[in-house]
């Protein structure tokens, strides 16, 4: 079954008075119009170039804390791991209340970097 737009085969006077209202030719402005796209334009373009910049500079800054960071925080997992494997089951009632939150900070602080890196 075909569907019918009856706006194809009915045309009053209002549609015909407003197809020919937006039929005209568009004002004369001076080329204001050409310019407020050109300046819209060159602003995007700038845009775009600074903020490529701005993150090679950041990525370039950070490398340095964020390499300490990670070696930090494997030598961190290393001794929890180490201290794991020497003590056995005797680690959980030990130290218990230091790992578990050690382990969670470590858990959320991937989670974070992982976050940051897919925006």
């Amino acid at each position: 079954m075909k569907i019918i737009n009856m706006a194809e085969f009915k045309e009053d006077i209002a549609d015909r008075k407003l197809r020919n209202m937006f039929a005209r030719a568009p004002l004369a402005d001076n080329g204001f119009s050409e310019r407020v796209v050109q300046r819209v334009r060159r602003n995007e373009w700038q845009r775009k170039v600074l903020m490529s910049l701005a993150i090679l500079l950041g990525g370039f800054f950070a490398a340095g804390p964020i390499a300490q960071l990670l070696a930090m925080s494997a030598g961190i997992v290393m001794k929890v791991t180490n201290n794991v494997v020497q003590t056995g089951d005797s680690f959980v009632a030990v130290q218990g209340s230091f790992a578990l939150p050690l382990l969670v900070s470590l858990f959320l602080m991937v989670a974070i970097a992982v976050r940051l890196l897919e925006d």
